[in-house]
């Protein structure tokens, strides 16, 4: 009796795979079924997101030999290792014990929520604490070494540009240490380019990616809805030698400007975004990651030039992972399968080699 050739339902195995490997399916693409295969090739794991055509019933068989490759993800972590200017001491119970500069800070983790602290007995050194005592806001609680002088802003150098710090109510102090390696490839791609690029920073805090993108010679427009924080961010550029380097300091709503800058006619030549779970612009609006990063991403995708540099997403949002931040990229971008999206857990690393994750980047460059 001949052997009869088994047939698959891939798009129904993989769906299960994605539950199994992230916790939950990817989102529905219009065209599209995306899910995570996992798989390992030369003794080392890898993962890539597929798109798999369906029809409107989802049971179709699709053939091994039609899926393109969508998104491909490393399987090792973007770690910020310690450094003169910053160090990850220890992390566990909710909290994470920070060394910037001259102060060691003690403040809430939700990432260390069910991990342990590997050396409690350092964090009695801490020169403040912060507590928070709503959603929000806080108070630092200061330390005996850190009486009476904890609270004048003071200067951390990141590579080429330096950041002034100073502690906040949010229990923020005016850094991310986990965007150094972001910041990195924002140099290096930029400093290859054949001439200056053109590159808006959405969300932009304090200026890290401004900074490390106008010290690489590239022209920058900076905005971010807290007209403080650009402040704040032009401070930094003072302090980092840069006052006079081409940035353009916007005080707006993102999704506002983006819109206004399409009317225009404008295009950059890269794009970074760096965007919170909630927020509120100057005039009240409302931002959501859940339900306006999508949109925000299909509307910049008319300000970017035929041919960019590279798009560069990072978030630091529970529930949102490599897959999810990736898939979201790829699905404003693009309205078929035709472009690699790198997708990278973002972390922190102790100097004995421990790693807290400290949110996530999508790539497409």
């Amino acid at each position: 009796m001949p052997r009869q050739r088994r047939r698959t339902n891939y798009a129904g195995r993989i769906e299960s795979l994605s539950r199994a490997d992230e916790g939950r399916p990817l989102r529905y693409h219009r065209k599209y079924l995306g899910a995570i295969i996992t798989f390992r090739y030369a003794g080392r794991k890898s993962s890539r997101i597929f798109h798999f055509p369906f029809s409107a019933s989802g049971n179709r068989v699709i053939r091994r030999n039609t899926v393109p490759v969508c998104a491909q993800f490393r399987d090792h972590r973007v770690s910020t290792s310690p450094t003169s200017e910053y160090q990850l001491l220890d992390f566990g119970a909710g909290r994470k014990l920070e060394q910037f500069g001259p102060w060691r800070l003690d403040r809430p983790c939700p990432a260390a929520d069910s991990l342990r602290q590997a050396n409690p007995d350092l964090w009695s050194t801490a020169n403040a604490r912060f507590e928070r005592r709503d959603g929000e806001t806080g108070k630092w609680r200061i330390g005996s070494q850190g009486a009476g002088t904890f609270g004048t802003p003071w200067l951390v150098r990141f590579d080429k540009f330096a950041l002034q710090l100073r502690p906040t109510p949010f229990g923020h102090i005016g850094v991310f240490p986990e965007q150094v390696e972001n910041w990195r490839f924002i140099r290096r791609l930029v400093s290859r380019a054949a001439q200056q690029p053109q590159i808006l920073n959405l969300f932009a805090y304090t200026g890290g990616s401004t900074l490390a993108a106008a010290a690489a010679g590239a022209a920058v427009t900076h905005v971010d809805a807290a007209k403080n924080v650009v402040q704040w961010a032009r401070q930094n550029a003072i302090e980092s030698g840069l006052a006079e380097a081409p940035i353009r300091w916007i005080a707006e709503d993102a999704a506002r400007f983006v819109a206004r800058e399409r009317k225009r006619g404008r295009r950059y030549d890269a794009v970074i975004l760096d965007p919170p779970s909630y927020g509120k612009g100057p005039k009240g609006e409302t931002w959501k990651l859940s339900t306006d990063l999508l949109p925000l991403l299909r509307e910049l995708k008319h300000v970017l030039t035929d041919r960019p540099l590279f798009v560069l997403l990072s978030c630091h949002s529970p529930g949102f992972g490599p897959a999810d931040v990736a898939a979201t990229l790829q699905q404003a971008m693009f309205e078929r399968c035709d472009a690699s999206v790198q997708a990278l857990p973002l972390s922190l690393q102790t100097l004995d080699h421990r790693t807290l994750p400290s949110g996530v980047a999508a790539r497409l460059a």
